[in-house]
């Protein structure tokens, strides 16, 4: 890791001297999704990472749900050019980790992509869960997702709770987004199997 002129902290007990800032990638992830922060060029994206590796910083945080991967993606070409002694540390985060760490999961995601990009796949968080683990899915997913998702858990011998926030005091009133007869699940509470 390269010396850095900025002021840096101890992380932890983890060794690492960082940056007092970072590069937060959140918005590199770009739009199309519910907390995404609109279009984003990936060129002007990296050039800004770019930027702020030349101006000190030894830090990038990430994660898979920004963007659905976007934004580790533009991050990961962004550093691809860097020498060694260049490239700042990557603070990524993922659900699989998090899983295998935790007795119980909380999930809260707002729309069926997510949960897959959050679910599935080698770092997803099925991939952590074991038998007698607990996951609370507390997203604004469709019902079909809901229950998919729970069939799979349950067969990895964990437990479930569907627990939905609603988003909204009006929609939590009407019983979820679209009244409860029409979603299938309650707005609030669920059974644990």
């Amino acid at each position: 890791m390269y010396k850095t002129k900025l002021k840096t902290s101890h992380l932890g007990a983890t060794g690492l001297e960082i940056t007092r800032v970072g590069f937060g990638a959140w918005a590199i992830g770009g739009g199309g999704w519910e907390f995404g922060w609109g279009p984003q060029q990936d060129e002007e994206s990296i050039a800004a990472i770019h930027r702020a590796v030349d101006l000190g910083i030894n830090w990038i945080d990430t994660a898979a749900a920004y963007g659905f991967g976007r934004s580790e993606r533009v991050v990961g070409r962004a550093l691809a050019g860097l020498s060694e002694p260049e490239r700042p540390y990557v603070f990524t985060k993922a659900p699989r980790e998090v899983a295998a760490e935790s007795g119980v999961v909380f999930s809260m995601v707002t729309d069926d992509a997510a949960l897959q990009a959050i679910t599935s796949g080698p770092d997803g968080m099925l991939a952590g869960l074991a038998p007698g683990k607990v996951h609370i899915d507390m997203g604004t997913v469709s019902p079909q997702a809901s229950t998919e998702l729970a069939q799979r858990v349950r067969a990895l011998g964990a437990s479930v709770l569907d627990a939905p926030v609603s988003g909204s005091i009006t929609a939590a009133e009407a019983g979820g987004p679209a009244g409860p007869a029409s979603t299938g699940r309650p707005a609030v509470g669920g059974n644990a199997t």
